[in-house]
């Protein structure tokens, strides 16, 4: 047989107790001889001490010492090593000492005993003794795997709780903010953080803007776009930003403030999940907005051709009634009186020419398509133009100098611009006076202002006055309801002529609006 190759005599040492210190050192000579590093002591009380010392493996004792029996002295050495292998020496083994020895002794030998007997149990024991160890510290490692396993499972079951909680908070959301609060809430529980917020796009400040937050921490109205951790300024001490991204385009970001549960992954799958919820948000605002608007263009659309049936019948009736009065009784009629129905008509038929221009100009505006030739124009006669077409019952105080600068612009076009400025004046000036002015403002700027003594407008309204279809209350109207298209032609075609037009109200004291047009010797 091939010899056993020597146990190492480094981390494996034997005690041998024994009060007769001549079979002590043999013994301690004879392991030695087999590689097996032994350490002798004469009592049970010196043996303690060396096993504290030595920390055997094995210890080889004699049962009957001085100061114990080898059975207590056992159980001594089992108290500073659990796992020490003793091996115990004896004259003769009887039942009552086994059973004594039961939990104390690992084995017995029986004097005298055999050298090869000997190193054969001693080289058991410390085998015992080493699968003792080897066990111990597989328990061990399995122990720290079942906890790790059991913590993991724990962290687990915390995210999976995590995400169903935000799942269920976004589900009832329908609004952009209410996600936002919704997912902003539920990334605090999930993680544990004191506060957090969100953040989302906005495309014209090209910048985050906070839509929701929650906990006691103050968060910054904005935040740089960067898509990178580094921008914080501002933010709480201790902050973890987490993208919000959607098939790679950002939607914005999640802050939050001191999170216990910083998973990476996990912050990855709240983040995707506020951020899907978000976009489908922002898709139902959209989607919504289209179907308002829609069915405010076709609320728009009945008032339109309600209100173009209306205002067209109303001077086509005018102009037709006094036809056929001219019809019936022309010839019988004093000569002023039938230049007063021709004049009338002239007016109606101006009105109606006026209000059908309006249309179709919306139209080309609308398109983009409408170009206005410009050349220099003599602003009075265009202004007399439109005068003259106002009904005798409205008085008018005129302030037209002979002599102003040529403007720039188109004569057919500025007189659909004043016209409209004074039928708005008209309908809305209370039958009160109208005031039309010409008068250079400026070196190189020509202005006519229309102003009427009528109720004004509110502030909140004056924004509105040149956007289509826009018309004032109903009870304010003097004369006919028009469409609503009048201030808005005149904004277009003012700036398509290179000029400006604005206006000046208040409620109570009446309105005023001015053009500023480009005259002769300006830049």
């Amino acid at each position: 047989m091939t010899e056993r190759r020597p146990v190492s005599t480094v981390d494996e040492p034997v005690l041998v107790v024994d009060d007769d210190a001549g079979v002590r050192e043999t013994v301690v000579e004879i392991l030695a001889s087999h590689g097996i590093r032994a350490e002798g002591a004469g009592s049970a009380r010196q043996g303690v001490e060396v096993a504290r010392r030595l920390r055997p493996a094995v210890a080889v004792v004699d049962n009957r010492l001085p100061d114990a029996g080898g059975v207590e002295l056992g159980a001594r050495l089992k108290a500073v090593d659990p796992d020490i292998q003793v091996l115990l020496v004896t004259a003769f083994a009887t039942l009552e000492t086994a059973i004594a020895a039961v939990g104390h002794l690992d084995d017995f030998l029986t004097k005298p005993v055999p050298p090869e007997q000997l190193v054969r149990a001693v080289r058991a024991a410390l085998d015992r003794w080493r699968l003792r160890r080897e066990n111990a510290e597989l328990v061990a490692r399995l122990r720290q795997t079942n906890t790790r396993l059991q913590e993991s499972v724990a962290d687990r079951t915390r995210d999976l709780a995590g995400i169903i909680t935000l799942a269920e908070s976004l589900s009832r959301a329908v609004e952009v903010d209410e996600v936002a609060a919704a997912a902003a809430g539920a990334l605090v529980e999930a993680t544990g953080a004191a506060s957090g917020a969100v953040y989302l796009r906005d495309e014209l400040a090209a910048s985050l803007e906070l839509r929701a937050s929650v906990g006691g921490a103050a968060f910054p109205e904005r935040l740089s776009s960067r898509r990178t951790s580094e921008s914080t300024g501002g933010l709480p001490d201790g902050s973890v930003r987490a993208e919000l991204v959607v098939a790679g385009q950002p939607v914005g970001v999640v802050v939050l403030s001191r999170p216990q549960q910083a998973n990476p992954q996990l912050l990855a799958t709240l983040a995707t999940l506020s951020a899907l919820a978000v976009q489908n948000a922002q898709r139902f605002a959209r989607e919504r907005e289209t179907v308002e608007r829609i069915s405010e263009l076709d609320r728009m659309k009945d008032t339109l051709l309600a209100s173009v049936s209306h205002e067209l019948r109303t001077p086509l009736a005018a102009i037709v009634g006094f036809a056929e009065v001219l019809e019936r009784h022309g010839t019988s009629m004093a000569a002023d009186q039938r230049d007063e129905i021709l004049r009338r008509m002239v007016t109606q038929g101006a009105r109606l020419s006026r209000l059908i221009e309006n249309i179709l100009t919306s139209t080309v505006i609308e398109g983009d398509i409408m170009q206005v030739p410009s050349g220099w124009v003599t602003l009075p006669p265009v202004v007399e133009r439109v005068l003259a077409s106002v009904p005798d019952a409205v008085p008018i105080t005129r302030r037209i100098p002979e002599q102003v600068p040529a403007v720039v612009g188109e004569p057919g076009r500025l007189e659909q611009v004043i016209g409209n400025l004074v039928d708005n004046a008209v309908k809305y000036g209370g039958g009160g006076p109208i005031s039309v002015s010409v008068t250079p403002a400026e070196p190189g700027v020509v202005e006519v202002r229309v102003s009427d003594q009528g109720p004004g407008v509110d502030e909140g309204f004056v924004e509105k006055l040149f956007e289509p279809f826009t018309q004032g209350p109903a009870s304010q109207r003097l004369h006919g309801g028009g469409v609503g298209l009048g201030l808005y032609i005149a904004r277009r075609l003012v700036e398509a002529m290179g000029g400006t037009i604005g206006v000046e109200s208040k409620p109570g004291a009446g309105t005023t609006f001015w053009v500023r047009l480009r005259s002769a010797g300006g830049g």
